[in-house]
């Protein structure tokens, strides 16, 4: 997997907060009736672990490992049509050269105002994999976030309530919140790309602060909001 470090959605503190959101989907005149089958493009994913104090280090164990989750659980998705596996590709540098334009194109997606989604062309190696393949529709997600070794957010909760009591005593009372830690963050994006059009079909993303990306649970409930309401 690619390791960028100028990609949109790396975590830069711990106790940054996200929240919930999901964006309306952008949709294209192609109806969702209408793609019978997906090909799965490699997810591009970027799983950090912290295991001491608030700081995520990217962890490719990990990462692997949410490639493999969401591969599987996005076949669970309600109406999901057909996904075929994984496309083969001949060389490392095909791939590599792939998952660049990709990332390079979801964040362009994301950045770009709905409206204008449609306009942005797809890079020419997508088109050229999908239609080597024989498909026209691929399937590409991005998914960001981290997750913590087991013991640490206690620690880290205790150690916010400690400083947010010793505040308090210092200034008579005239300060008792503490920052508390967020536990975990799961961001997912997902596009689907047209070969024959060279364009997207559908965008949509769904980020989660308290969703683990390593809990199949938090995954399969944050597919299921993405797709809300387009395979029905």
């Amino acid at each position: 997997m690619i390791r960028s470090l100028c990609y949109l959605w790396i975590v830069a503190s711990a106790a940054l907060v996200i929240s919930c959101a999901t964006t309306r989907p952008v949709t294209s005149s192609v109806q969702a009736s209408q793609i019978n089958s997906l090909a799965l493009l490699e997810p591009i994913t970027y799983i950090s672990l912290i295991e001491q104090g608030n700081l995520p280090q990217l962890n490719d164990s990990l990462s692997y490992e949410s490639q493999l989750l969401i591969s599987t659980l996005v076949r669970n998705v309600e109406g999901m049509p057909e996904i075929v596996e994984m496309l083969a590709l001949p060389d490392d540098s095909v791939r590599n050269q792939l998952n660049s334009e990709l990332e390079s194109y979801m964040i362009a997606l994301e950045n770009a105002q709905p409206k204008n989604r449609h306009e942005l062309p797809v890079p020419a190696t997508i088109t050229s994999v999908l239609n080597a393949n024989g498909y026209r529709f691929g399937m590409a997600f991005v998914s960001q976030g981290f997750t913590r070794r087991r013991g640490n957010y206690g620690g880290q909760v205790a150690k916010g309530m400690g400083l947010a009591i010793a505040t308090a005593i210092l200034s008579g009372g005239m300060a008792s919140y503490g920052t508390i830690p967020i536990k975990s963050r799961s961001n997912i994006a997902c596009a689907i790309i047209d070969a024959q059009t060279g364009s997207v079909v559908f965008y949509n993303r769904h980020f989660a602060d308290e969703a683990d990306p390593m809990r199949e649970d938090h995954v399969s409930k944050q597919l299921e909001k993405i797709f809300k309401e387009y395979w029905e």
